[in-house]
């Protein structure tokens, strides 16, 4: 099945009732020719929600995830950490997003890490210990359902082209 555009009524309606319900959505941008480049982001609202939409380059996927997700929200200290390694176990994909933007000159950035071992995870919860993230396992967003949906951004003629992620 093709995607669809991401200025769809079908989707636009579908990301609108969904913030209305949850108060909140998750969505997944997957970058094309990036390498599997994807950002982790929050929207409570549609207009914070169109303005990222409308910087976005043609051909990159949105999968919007309606469940809460990313349980863990506060600051990493020793309680964070052991509750993390309780909700993920060896082999889960999970996901830390930075909730915090960091600056440093005219650079600034979201902090975002992710991995499937403890080891890892305890390596990428201490580089961001003090930090306030929200953390937890990466939703299965392979295939749409009652509570995912996809679309990707239009050329400039409104054509939808699938890109390469």
């Amino acid at each position: 099945m093709p995607y669809q555009s991401t200025g769809s009524k079908r989707f636009i309606d579908t990301v609108h009732d969904w913030i209305y319900q949850d108060g909140e959505i998750l969505a997944i941008i997957r970058f094309s020719h990036a390498g599997g480049t994807k950002s982790f982001e929050f929207y409570t609202d549609m207009a914070s929600f169109h303005a990222r939409i409308d910087k976005l380059p043609p051909k990159t996927c949105l999968v919007i995830v309606k469940e809460p997700e990313f349980p863990l929200r506060r600051r990493v200290d020793d309680e964070f950490i052991k509750e993390a390694k309780a909700l993920i176990t060896d082999g889960d994909e999970y996901q830390i997003i930075g909730l915090e933007l960091t600056k440093i000159g005219k650079a600034s950035w979201y902090h975002e890490a992710s991995g499937n071992q403890h080891a890892e995870l305890c390596d990428d919860l201490e580089s961001v210990r003090g930090e306030l993230i929200a953390f937890g396992k990466v939703p299965n967003w392979f295939k749409d359902s009652d509570t995912i949906i996809s679309a990707v951004v239009p050329e400039p003629d409104g054509t939808v082209i699938c890109g390469v992620y």
